[in-house]
């Protein structure tokens, strides 16, 4: 709603100020064009705060799904080749249930910012919920697997505490697969997906031994 009234008010300064720089120019008024430059100037700063407000996750101020869309993809399909990788946060369903969502927006805001650190090069999505989507350049995928799999552990070697004291252990689970320019981003994301929960189950297998 907000946003609404902000591209509302920055579209009606817009057409203010195009009758204002009309009369100006008619006039022959240098004062009053100097004028409708600042305000030009001002108003290309407000359409260009919006622009990130539309493209951004509020709460971990990562790329939103609208990003995605628009920017990668044509009609459904992606615009270049790379690696799509999509990434799960083992567990979050309980951390919400037990500590609460106050706690479980703070574990979503800490990996957000961990992704920023550990993926620079790659464009970082928060797709919905506790899933993120990262898109990589690189069409090696031996090394962004194990680029993956250190973040893995270098997350794990992390000594996380709540207020309370109370040690708390965040981990993720990720598929990743290969895609060409043209490759339908559905498909190639149930791909990731699969993947993804592949590694999950696995893991569960592994602490149940």
């Amino acid at each position: 709603m907000k946003l609404c009234k902000k591209t509302f008010c920055s579209l009606d300064n817009l057409e203010k100020t195009t009758h204002t720089a009309k009369e100006a120019i008619k006039n022959q008024d240098l004062n009053q064009l100097a004028l409708v430059v600042k305000e030009i100037k001002g108003l290309k700063s407000a359409l260009g705060s919006l622009k990130n407000q539309l493209y951004t996750d509020t709460l971990t101020n990562l790329y939103n799904r609208k990003w995605l869309m628009e920017h990668l993809l044509d009609d459904g399909t992606f615009k270049n080749e790379g690696i799509l990788i999509f990434i799960d946060i083992d567990n979050f369903k309980p951390i919400n249930d037990i500590y609460g969502h106050v706690i479980g927006d703070k574990v979503l805001q800490y990996f957000a910012s961990f992704f920023k650190v550990n993926l620079k090069k790659m464009d970082v999505v928060r797709y919905a919920g506790d899933e993120f989507v990262a898109i990589s350049n690189n069409p090696k995928m031996e090394e962004s697997f194990i680029k993956m799999k250190k973040i893995q552990e270098d997350l794990l070697s992390k000594k996380l505490k709540l207020s309370n004291g109370e040690p708390l252990c965040l981990t993720f689970s990720f598929g990743l697969t290969r895609f060409e320019k043209g490759s339908n981003f559905r498909d190639v994301l149930e791909i990731a997906d699969s993947l993804m929960y592949k590694s999950k189950k696995q893991k569960g297998s592994q602490r149940g031994r």
